[in-house]
């Protein structure tokens, strides 16, 4: 039979595993030269340079062989089929020993010690590669010997997209093969990981994350195919780049394997460049892919948060003000002792329901539209230290902090910031049930992912619990979202607005039985910022004693009612009126008597009527002094966060109890006078 006889079909399945068989020593042969020249280019080893390079071009050579069909002969025996290779395959073969050989017989003092493993690796490979050829009946026979264009010859690729840092995870029963791949991806920076057989893949695919899966299709048991056919059909999985590796030549299979979507295919023995290449185009395309989901997922998040505050700024502002009704009255209560000892401690537990109740309101508060935080220059190492620690009393749990010398102050809201470190803390807590460790740490930066460059701290809080499962981590910043028995699913949704409000970002990255880092970056502020009026006690009392003028502007009558008999016990006079129109009026009434008031106190919303922010900038057009709190359910409005800048001296956000009333009052009376003023525009 001719050299050009068409191969029945039988013959070529025979002769595609036969290639197989050849191809899996080849690729070993190929891939271990390769990243030993590498080795000793970079180091200047020229004396080992020279038979390295002669190694690897004789395997290059026998794969360009092997890769060209039309020269493997199919003839015919008495015992049947047979193939020949072209006559150079022998030269090809014996060049690798015989430098490989050389190699070894280098003296015991020189440099080949640190590549001794691996050209005996060698070796044994191109053993391997003969009997392999015996075994399958492939006898060398003379041809015409053609030129060998690899095309490709360099031993480090450069350009195209980087791999670096890429997290591989390589699929191949042949430990040989997997290490060489691992190896060279080290070369690159990556982080490979390798496994030998389908399950086991599959097991880790779905514990961690990996960018690519690098699947060998010839597999025992459970074969490539089979694999890649379960990641396609696993939501979590489906969208994971998939390269096949495969020694075989049998088109079909590849083409089974695209259509079920893997991402490429590359043939054994794999090509240094090619790897690169496909490496880096895959990688390319999942960042992408990536970058495109985050930005679909934080615009469902955001339409979320948008959807809860549309409804939670009014309902915590009418919470606010019945919780300020029910909270002031039982602590003025206990303020007059009114309250008989055996009834004390049910007036304490309903104090503490109202103040759970405060709670809740605030968590609305952070998703309400239009609001924003109350900022001021935070030292932050204390408020880490001193939340971290009330929020771990009484657990088995330790804080171990790593706070970085002159933490820069942040841009924040305390209160705000506190509610963030405080709920972080609270689920690395309960991650970690049966006790052990919580890392905090702090440092400056001056860039952040998603943020635009500029100063920042960026506080990372680590856990060694039970982890988060991959297909949970995007959920776990959505309002009601919760793995927790009893729990609203609020905390993390609450940290996740307010960082919005911020102009922060807060991250997640977990692992599942390793533990979880929630990454948070602040914007950090290097000026002190001017803050509202502030005395001592004893000209808070100096104050009390004298006796002050105050007005009083609220609807809802429970509070006025509050406010009055609060204020009057301490023998202040106290006039209470129901919107901007009455407040305007009795205050100019007073200014005509001859008897001005010296502090007002103004709530910022009245439905249907004037509030406070268009009273004060009336008010302030006729008088300059008079010392003017705002106060609100709505306690994260502009006004409420920058009360100056409205004329306001400081704030009150409610609910609160009689003794915050007090003090506020007192001190603001013990304050100077401000006869000059810059009010925002209304």
């Amino acid at each position: 039979m001719s050299i050009d006889k068409v191969h029945s079909a039988e013959s070529e399945k025979r002769l595609s595993e036969l290639l197989h068989d050849l191809r899996t020593p080849l690729n070993q042969i190929i891939g271990l030269s390769e990243m030993l020249l590498e080795i000793a280019e970079e180091k200047g080893h020229a004396d080992l340079t020279v038979g390295l390079g002669a190694v690897r071009e004789g395997g290059l050579d026998l794969a360009a062989m092997l890769q060209d069909r039309t020269i493997i002969a199919l003839g015919e025996q008495a015992g049947g089929e047979f193939w020949s290779l072209p006559d150079a395959s022998r030269s090809s073969i014996g060049r690798v020993l015989g430098f490989c050989e050389l190699l070894l017989a280098e003296p015991e003092n020189s440099r080949i010690g640190e590549y001794l493993e691996d050209i005996v690796l060698i070796c044994n490979a191109a053993r391997h590669f003969i009997s392999a050829a015996r075994g399958s009946g492939i006898f060398i026979r003379l041809h015409t010997a053609k030129h060998w264009d690899h095309t490709v010859t360099g031993t480090r690729p450069n350009g195209g997209p980087s791999i670096a840092g890429g997290k591989m995870l390589i699929v191949d029963d042949e430990s040989l093969n997997r290490e060489i791949l691992i190896r060279r991806l080290q070369r690159e920076a990556c982080r490979p990981v390798g496994v030998r057989s389908g399950p086991e893949a599959l097991d880790l695919l779905r514990r961690e994350k990996f960018d690519v899966v690098m699947l060998d299709i010839q597999m025992p048991g459970m074969n490539g195919i089979d694999v890649l056919h379960a990641l396609k059909q696993d939501p979590q999985l489906r969208h994971l780049p998939v390269i096949m590796l495969s020694a075989l030549t049998d088109v079909d299979r590849v083409a089974r394997c695209i259509e079920l979507g893997a991402e490429d295919y590359l043939p054994k023995p794999v090509n240094a460049v090619l790897l690169r290449a496909r490496l880096g185009a895959c990688l390319e395309k999942k960042r992408f892919r990536d970058h495109e989901q985050a930005q679909a997922e934080e615009l469902l998040r955001t339409s979320k948060l948008q959807s809860i505050g549309a409804l939670a700024g009014g309902l915590a502002h009418d919470f606010n003000n019945m919780l300020t009704a029910v909270l002031g009255n039982l602590s003025l209560l206990r303020y007059r002792g009114c309250v008989p000892p055996d009834a004390m401690p049910s007036v304490l537990e309903a104090e503490r329901g109202a103040i759970r109740a405060q709670e809740l309101t605030r968590y609305l508060l952070t998703f309400a539209e239009g609001g924003a935080p109350i900022r001021e220059s935070v030292p932050l190492e204390p408020l880490l230290r001193d939340t971290s620690a009330f929020v771990l009393r009484g657990s088995n749990v330790q804080c171990e902090f790593e706070l970085e010398p002159d933490l820069w102050e942040l841009h924040a809201d305390p209160n705000q910031l506190a509610q963030v470190i405080s709920n972080v803390v609270l689920n690395a807590m309960e991650a970690t049930p049966g006790g052990g460790g919580i890392q905090v740490s702090a440092e400056n930066v001056t860039s952040a992912p998603h943020l635009p460059d500029g100063d920042y701290v960026a506080i990372r809080i680590r856990d060694f619990g039970v982890g988060i499962a991959p297909d949970r981590q995007p959920r776990i910043f959505d309002p009601f979202f919760t793995t927790k028995n009893q729990a609203r699913g609020l905390g993390l949704a609450a940290a996740y607005s307010i960082m919005q409000r911020h102009g922060g970002y807060i991250g997640v990255q977990s692992t599942l039985g390793v533990g979880t880092t929630v990454i948070i970056h602040f914007p950090a502020s290097r000026t002190v910022s001017v803050q509202p009026v502030n005395v001592t006690p004893a000209a808070a009392v100096e104050a009390a004693s004298n006796g002050l003028r105050i007005i009083v502007m609220d609807d809802e009558e429970p509070i006025r009612e509050l406010i009055e008999m609060t204020l009057g016990m301490l023998r202040h006079e106290v006039v209470a009126t129901p919107d901007g129109d009455a407040f305007l009026a009795a205050h100019a009434a007073a200014q005509a008597a001859g008897r001005p008031f010296d502090v007002a106190i103004l709530d910022l919303t009245i439905p249907g009527g004037m509030g406070g922010k268009e009273a004060i900038r009336r008010l302030r057009e006729r008088d300059q002094t008079i010392r003017a709190i705002v106060s609100s359910g709505y306690s994260n409005d502009p006004v409420m966060a920058q009360c100056m800048d409205y004329g306001f001296d400081a704030v009150l956000p409610k609910p609160y109890q009689v003794k915050d009333l007090i003090l506020l009052v007192q001190q603001l009376g013990a304050s100077p006078r401000n006869t000059s003023r810059h009010v925002a525009a209304a």
